[in-house]
This record gives C-alpha cells, sequence and structure tokens, in this order.
C-alpha cells in the first residue's frame, strides 16, 4: 500500500528489548576489569584464592566468559529455530542463573557463573542483532542495528562508572567490603527486566521467522503492528494481503477481477468457435479437379444420376466424421476448462452472476477465498514434498555456493571486528593505563583513563545511529578502520617513549571510531547478508577470537612488549582495509532475499 510508514514506536521499543541483551554482554565484559585487584585481595585474605599470581588469575576470570560464549554460539541455532523471542526468554533466565553464581564468595562459583554466563552472551551476539534485522523494514534496519552497540557500550560505561564506589586497593575496606556483589549483581535486574517484556509485552516474534514457517496468521498480525496498512514486509506495495491460508483481494480490485474472469470466458468461447471453423476448413471436399481424374469425370458425365448419389453420400459421411471429432475436441476441451477455469461454468449462464459480484462484492471476496484457500493447500502439500525432498539432500547441498562466500566474508570481517584490540582495551584497560605503576595515583589514573573509554563509546555508537541513515556499510568499514590504523601506529610509538597521556588519547580515538563504526556495523552486515544458523557461526568466531584476545592479551603485552602489539594490530588492520575494498559488497538499502544472494557470481 503506497505511504505505509513503520510503526517506529513499536520498533525502537521492541528493538530496546532486544538490544538489552548486548546491554547485558557489556557490561558482563566490562565490569570485571575494575574488581579484579579487590577480588584478588579478598580472596587472599580469606585464604579461598586458588590462583596466586594476579596476571593469570585476570586472565581466567576475564577469558572463561568468552569462552563459554563459544558453547553459547552452538546454543544459538537450536533456540532460534524455536523461535526469537523463544531464544530470549530462555537466554534471560539463563543470564539470572550464571549472575547469581558469581555473587557467591568462592572462586569456583565465580568461574562457573562466569562460563553460565558466557552461554547467554554466546546467544544474545546471535539472537539480538537477527531479531533487529528481521523485524526491521530496510529503511531503518542500519538505525536500528546500531542500538545493539549503543546498549552494548552504554552498560559498558556503566561498568566503568560504578567502580568509583568500590575502594581503592590500598584502603583498607578493600578487603572486606561486599559493595563487589552490587557490581556483580546488575545483569540479574537486566535479564529479569528483559524476560518480562519479551514474556507479557512484545508477544509475537518477527515477520520472516513466521513467513519461514508458514504461520501467515501470526505474519499478518505482527506485520499489522510494525506497517500498519502493509502487506508484504519486504513490498508494502504489494495488494495482495497474506491471511490464514486464504488471500483476501481488496474491494477496490473486485470490478477488475470480473472483468478478467469475463475476457477469459469470451477468450474460450472465441477458441472453441475458432477450432470449430478451423475443422470445417480442413473438412476434405470431392469436387476435386477435372484434371486430377479425368477418367472419373468422364464417367460422371456418362452417368449423373449416380455420381450425384456418391457425392451425397460421401458429404453425409464426412459431415458424421466431423461432427464426432467436434465432440471429441469439445470434450477435451471442456476437459480441459473444468480443469484451468472453474469460475467458467458458474459464468456460463450470462452476466447475471457477474452483475451480482459487482453489486455485492464481499459474495466475490468470500467465493475468492474459497478458490484460494483450495490452491493454498495444494500448494502446501507440493512444498511439504519439495521440504521433504530437500531435508533427504546431502548436508553440503543446504547452503548454495554464494551462501557460503557471504558467510566466510562475515567470518573474517569477525576476525578484524577483534583485531582492532577492542577487547584488549575492555578486558584490560586498568592495566594497560598503569603501565606497571603501583599504588593509588596508578590506580587513579587508570580509573580516570577507562572512564573515558566509556564516554567515547558511547558517544561514537550515538552517532553511528544516525550516520548510519546516511552512510554505507563499507564506508564505515573503511573509513573506520583507517582511522583505528592510526591511532595503534601514534600508540606504538607513544609507547617506545613511555608517553602515557598520548597513549591514553588515542586509546580514546580508537574506542570512539570503533564503536561508531567496525564495531556495530560487522554485526548490521552479517545480519543482512546471512540467517540465523550463519549468524551463530559468525558469532561463534567472534567469541573464538574474543577469548583468544581475552585470555592472551594480558601475557602478550608482558611478552612482546606494547610496541610489538599496537604494531601487529596495525598491519591487521590495514589488511582489513585492503580486503574491504575487494570483497565485501554494499547492502545498504537491499531487502532480505537481494542480501542473501548479495554474492550470486
Amino acid at each position: 500500500m503506497s505511504g505505509a510508514k513503520p510503526n517506529m514506536l513499536y520498533l525502537v521499543f521492541a528493538s530496546l528489548t532486544a538490544a538489552s541483551g548486548f546491554a547485558i554482554c557489556g557490561y558482563s565484559f566490562g565490569y570485571y576489569n575494575g574488581i579484579t585487584g579487590i577480588m584478588h585481595q579478598q580472596y587472599e585474605h580469606y585464604d579461598k584464592q586458588r590462583i596466586h599470581e594476579e596476571d593469570l588469575f585476570n586472565s581466567v576470570a576475564s577469558g572463561i566468559l568468552p569462552f563459554g560464549a563459544i558453547f553459547g554460539s552452538f546454543m544459538a541455532g537450536p533456540l532460534m529455530k524455536r523461535g526469537r523471542r523463544f531464544a530470549f526468554i530462555v537466554t534471560s533466565l539463563i543470564i539470572i542463573f550464571g549472575t547469581a553464581l558469581t555473587l557467591i564468595f568462592n572462586m569456583w562459583a565465580l568461574f562457573l557463573g562466569r562460563f553460565i554466563m558466557g552461554l547467554a552472551v554466546g546467544v544474545y551476539f546471535s539472537v539480538s542483532p537477527l531479531y533487529i534485522s528481521e523485524i526491521s523494514p530496510p529503511s531503518v534496519s542500519g538505525s536500528l542495528g546500531s542500538l545493539n552497540q549503543m546498549l552494548f557500550v552504554a552498560a559498558l560505561f556503566l561498568s566503568f562508572s560504578i567502580i568509583y564506589i568500590l575502594p581503592l586497593p590500598d584502603d583498607p575496606e578493600a578487603k572486606t567490603t561486599d559493595l563487589w556483589r552490587v557490581v556483580c549483581g546488575i545483569p540479574i535486574i537486566l535479564g529479569a527486566l528483559q524476560f518480562c517484556l519479551f514474556s507479557f509485552v512484545f508477544r509475537y516474534d518477527t515477520p520472516i521467522f513466521y513467513k519461514k514457517k508458514g504461520d501467515m496468521t501470526n505474519y499478518s498480525k505482527i506485520l499489522e503492528v510494525i506497517i500498519p496498512g502493509a502487506k508484504e514486509f519486504d513490498d508494502p506495495e504489494k495488494n495482495i494481503e497474506l491471511s490464514g491460508t486464504a488471500r483476501k483481494i481488496h474491494p477496490e480490485q473486485i470490478g477488475q477481477n470480473i472483468e478478467q474472469s469475463q475476457e477469459k470466458d469470451e477468450n474460450i468461447s472465441k477458441d472453441n468457435e475458432y477450432q470449430h471453423n478451423a475443422s470445417k476448413d480442413d473438412q476434405p471436399k470431392d469436387n476435386t479437379s477435372k484434371d486430377d481424374h479425368p477418367e472419373k469425370n468422364a464417367s460422371k458425365e456418362d452417368q449423373p444420376e449416380e455420381g450425384a448419389r456418391e457425392d451425397h453420400n460421401s458429404e453425409e459421411n464426412h459431415s458424421e466424421d466431423h461432427k464426432s471429432e467436434d465432440k471429441n475436441r469439445e470434450g477435451n476441451h471442456k476437459e480441459e476448462n473444468l480443469g484451468n477455469h472453474q469460475h467458467s461454468e458458474e459464468n456460463e449462464g450470462g452476466d447475471e452472476n457477474s452483475k451480482e459480484l459487482e453489486q455485492d462484492p464481499s459474495k466475490a471476496i468470500n467465493e475468492y477465498e474459497v478458490n484460494e484457500t483450495q490452491n493454498n493447500l495444494k500448494d502446501k502439500e507440493t512444498e511439504s514434498e519439495n521440504k521433504d525432498s530437500v531435508e533427504n539432500k546431502p548436508a553440503q547441498k543446504k547452503w548454495p555456493p554464494y551462501y557460503k562466500k557471504a558467510l566466510v566474508i562475515c567470518c573474517l570481517m569477525s576476525f578484524f571486528h577483534q583485531g582492532t584490540g577492542i577487547n584488549a582495551i575492555t578486558f584490560f584497560s586498568t592495566e594497560i593505563f598503569k603501565d606497571g605503576d603501583e599504588g593509588n595515583s596508578a590506580e587513579k589514573r587508570a580509573r580516570l583513563g577507562t572512564l573515558l573509554l566509556g564516554v567515547a563509546a558511547f558517544t561514537g555508537t550515538a552517532s553511528s545511529v544516525f550516520l548510519h541513515k546516511i552512510f554505507s556499510r563499507k564506508f564505515f568499514f573503511i573509513s573506520s578502520e583507517a582511522v583505528i590504523m592510526g591511532c595503534l601506529f601514534l600508540a606504538g610509538i607513544f609507547s617506545l617513549f613511555d608517553f602515557d597521556a598520548g597513549i591514553i588519547a588515542v586509546t580514546v580515538i580508537n574506542v570512539y571510531c570503533f564503536d561508531g563504526g567496525i564495531g556495530p556495523t560487522m554485526w548490521i552486515y552479517s545480519s543482512d547478508c546471512l540467517d540465523s544458523a550463519g549468524t551463530s557461526i559468525v558469532a561463534l568466531v567472534n567469541m573464538i577470537w574474543v577469548c583468544i584476545f581475552a585470555t592472551i592479551s594480558n601475557l602478550m603485552f608482558e611478552y612482546l612488549t606494547a610496541p610489538g602489539m599496537y604494531f601487529g594490530l596495525t598491519v591487521i588492520q590495514g589488511i582489513c582495509i585492503a580486503f574491504v575494498l575487494k570483497y565485501v559488497r554494499e547492502t545498504k538499502g537491499k531487502s532480505k532475499e537481494e542480501c542473501e544472494k548479495l554474492y550470486c557470481d
């Protein structure tokens, strides 16, 4: 329907509810960065510590969450097949349970709780971008998709800010305070809120999910909520609205359908008449040329009466043969008409039925629905047969080559996404900004730098929400990677001269460009090109690299030195820019079907 506009109020709040999964992820990643020192001191103080080296303890406690997210990525696919909304409800319960375990003052309970939280994080990284992509019309998918990253960094900023309520490591109360439980317990609130909203407020799944499942009743309902007056999700201009197993034709089209039906009937009758006349023209004649049969002509002249009888008999025989052929042809044609044009018999009596339908459009709608219902039932049987045949095919034929190519490209972009070093900064910014110094002054400097990172992340993501309406996905990839590459190179130079203020400055710019560029764009692009299974694989690859960086970054800074780390990441960004220029194709403004076939050639 022309002029159909999306219901932005519903879309924004539903997207925010889905993106709260990313908020849980961001907070879970960030808050432990500020409490590792206090937790290590308290475990040592109460003799409950089993890992006495602080750097190793921090690496394990930080890395176990993304390690759990790897397994959570495998859970995402089966959960999303049951429904995107179902996946959110289950995952919110998982995050509540995992967070509750971290509140127990026991190192093994802490590790187990963060592992279970990681399971939820792995699911969220798959289902949140996919849900927002599937409820968002192409015109607003980029902006709404940025909400994931926006809530991620907002929660990250909260986790970086809340550490200011904690005492400094050298303060006496650092060994006895219970404020760390307040910091650790916030994901319970976020998970409970998401559970309630998806259980009682947003009770429909996405249009694309319903359409793939063949649930056209709920498809029509959620479509009416998202785009009031639209008949198709990807094409609001269509005039046919799917509802149940029948298609309803709009009243303004009744007259057109009746006229089309009458034209078909007239064409059928003309076709019958044409075939009848054609058969007459093909009828064999006995008045053959005299030149062809001179002897017969001569005999006919000698015996005119007998010749006349023979001609009369032959004409009668041919006429009978012709009538039988016409009957057979008419019978066959009637059978075809009965099979392909059932409505033609209803109109044989004249134009009375057509006039009745014109006067009473509702009658036409009902009759049309009945016929379309029968046709749709036949189509469903055919679809189920085709589905069975597809399921019986070998597994390697499930995804066509162009889809596999898109999957490989998205997985490589996931690697470059982590190659920015963003999670090395997220997990270990406090250690990076301390730069080996000890004491409360170094801790204050590190906390201030970490807080500035949160501000940069939030402002970068907020700006990307508006900029995604203007610029393409490739623009965000290339521009953000170029600036990040420059920041990493400068950070390497500054680290050679121990210029701490310069390192903090370029790191803040790095985070701003990441969260305003490649950070959200990678997830938007993957959701554009891939289905639920594909996005789960991309999330899995991403979590593997998050786990690697979270586990070894602290050690790599120690063994490769800071300049070596920064220069190595600079090279990765250069490779990423070249890769995007050569292989990545644009998805902005394209429908889901167009994006999934973007790499056909």
